[in-house]
């Protein structure tokens, strides 16, 4: 009896196993198709932080390579190779980062991180996103690749299936991604093993089975921790904005129709007004916002911004149970029982490592930077290299026309410095959009969308938009997200609602740090705000008002 090729006693080569008998293989379908699951996830991730070029380039040279190795390899041999290129890779990528960083970096850390990936920490959170992308590639490729050109196939796609299902706990593997994966899995599997085509023939059924059967379980892939995708039945409720915006992610994706929440949050006792910032968002991924980096445990003190500050005290009390921590920028001391759990961010914003229970409340110092239009004027271009990294790049997929607006947009107002353009596209988007709630997410770019195709956003389009038409010019901006003021109940005091939440953006200049730009026409937003709280008053609804706040407010 004639042994299949890649079952057995391994892969010794002989006069039966040709490469293109192998590449012709009915299985191979299979192999590509879950081949690309995991390549699309790749390719998107290199399209946001860079180097697509030098991620389709080692796609070519590993399936050259393994193409010359096939016929000279076992199973054993594919399997260590693979792994000995998942290390190199790894070891690859750990050199990569800064000197200074791969200090910290310990056992622990290593496993902690490890833990995060597979719970749910996207790729895009990972710093040198980039180098991993290409590190992380070769192992799978060619191992999966190897495996399927001597027709062991079982292996060949729980190899490449080890890709995709790393992507899913991340949750980077949307649904459909995932359900092509696992589709090309079971026909890799059906195909591979009922060859020749007369066997395919005569249990075609099963193969159907086998594939159906994968396609119910890939749409739960909800339930897992991370996971992207949803069920394919079932709808899901309007959500809330403080909830797409504020709520202690790391992420922010942007979304299609949303509603607002009149329920109180938190109260505030402040020397000055101002906007309570949550976190600020580095990497724009083209639909949604993502913060690099991982948070560190508060020490005792934050750094304050580069240029002249005035000291704010704000004293923040959970009305509800909280998930964030509101401060005004740029909070430099924090005191309090939530001293302990409270964590900063690698752009250095307060983060709660644990809820915030009613009534509980902290205390936070603040250093606000003052500057004069002047001052942000004559601020120049010589931008940190650190900042030009984080706070510059967009995906090599942005249409050219984003910038080509933006530079429109500067030019027809005689902009000639960072703050003159920053200030002509505030208005510009202010000007010619609409506000309003009940829109349709769109496709691809919302930036592109929400300048070409949409009459109207709120204010993560709008935001979103300021920061990527800024960076098309060269501007350091981020997508930053908070509460406005809120109501004032007292000389120094507010009480801050769920539809107070809201996303801005922030601009850097050279010598004064960060400065806010708010591009969301005030007028109706408030006006919103203000029908909403009404309706739940009429209403009756739970959590609206407190002992302070009523109709006619504080005079």
């Amino acid at each position: 009896m004639t042994t299949a090729p890649g079952r057995g006693s391994g892969f010794a080569t002989g006069t039966d196993w040709s490469l293109r008998s192998a590449i012709l293989s009915p299985g191979m379908l299979g192999f590509a198709v879950l081949t690309a699951s995991y390549l699309r996830v790749l390719f998107h991730v290199t399209d946001v932080v860079g180097g697509t070029g030098a991620l389709l380039l080692e796609v070519g040279v590993v399936l050259a390579l393994g193409a010359v190795l096939a016929g000279r390899v076992d199973t054993r041999t594919a399997l260590v190779g693979s792994a000995a290129a998942l290390l190199a890779g790894m070891a690859a990528y750990y050199f990569s980062i800064p000197a200074s960083q791969r200090a910290l970096i310990d056992a622990g850390a290593v496993l902690t991180d490890l833990a995060a990936l597979l719970s749910g920490l996207s790729v895009f959170r990972l710093v040198q996103a980039e180098i991993w992308a290409l590190a992380v590639l070769p192992a799978p490729l060619l191992g999966s690749w190897l495996l399927a050109l001597r027709g062991n196939y079982p292996l060949s796609a729980a190899v490449g299936g080890s890709a995709l299902g790393l992507f899913v706990l991340t949750g980077d593997a949307g649904f459909l991604t995932t359900l092509a994966g696992v589709v090309g899995a079971a026909v890799a599997v059906g195909f591979g093993e009922l060859s020749p085509r007369r066997a395919i023939a005569l249990h075609w059924d099963t193969v159907v089975l086998v594939v159906t059967v994968m396609i119910v379980l890939s749409s739960t892939v909800s339930l897992v921790p991370g996971g992207a995708g949803g069920p394919v039945l079932g709808g899901s409720a309007t959500p809330t904005l403080e909830g797409n915006v504020v709520d202690n992610a790391d992420n922010v994706g942007i979304v299609g129709a949303i509603r607002l929440s009149p329920e109180v949050r938190f109260s505030v006792e402040s020397e000055r007004r101002g906007y309570w910032r949550v976190g600020a968002y580095d990497r724009y991924t083209g639909g949604s916002w993502v913060r690099s980096g991982e948070a560190r445990s508060y020490d005792g003190r934050l750094d304050s911004p580069p240029g002249p500050t005035i000291g704010v005290e704000q004293t923040i009390t959970a009305e509800t149970t909280m998930n964030s921590m509101p401060a005004i920028w740029k909070p430099v001391t924090v005191d309090g029982t939530v001293e302990r759990a409270t964590q900063v961010t690698a752009e250095g914003g307060l983060r709660a490592a644990a809820p915030i229970a009613e009534g509980e409340s902290y205390k936070v110092v603040s250093q606000r930077p003052v500057y004069t239009t002047r001052d942000l004027r004559m601020a120049g271009t010589d931008y940190p290299e650190r900042i030009e990294q984080r706070y510059l790049s967009l995906p090599d997929s942005t249409p050219d026309r984003v910038g080509e607006r933006a530079a429109t947009v500067a030019d027809r107002a005689n902009a000639s410095t960072p703050y003159d353009t920053a200030v002509a596209i505030e208005s510009y988007l202010e000007r010619t959009k609409e506000y309003s709630l009940n829109v349709e997410r769109p496709r691809g770019s919302v930036a592109d969308a929400f300048l070409f195709e949409m009459d109207a956003g709120y204010c993560t389009y709008y935001a979103t938009t300021m920061a990527v038409m800024l960076r098309t010019q060269g501007i350091p901006a981020r997508m930053v997200t908070g509460y406005t003021p809120g109501e004032r109940v007292g000389e120094d005091e507010w009480v801050v609602r769920g539809l107070n939440a809201h996303a801005w953006v922030e601009v850097y200049f050279p010598a004064t740090g960060w400065v806010a730009f708010d591009p969301t026409p005030s007028t109706p937003r408030e006006s919103a705000a203000e029908q909403r709280i009404a309706q739940a008053r009429q209403s009756g609804e739970d959590g609206v008002d407190t002992n302070r706040t009523g109709p006619g407010g504080w005079t």
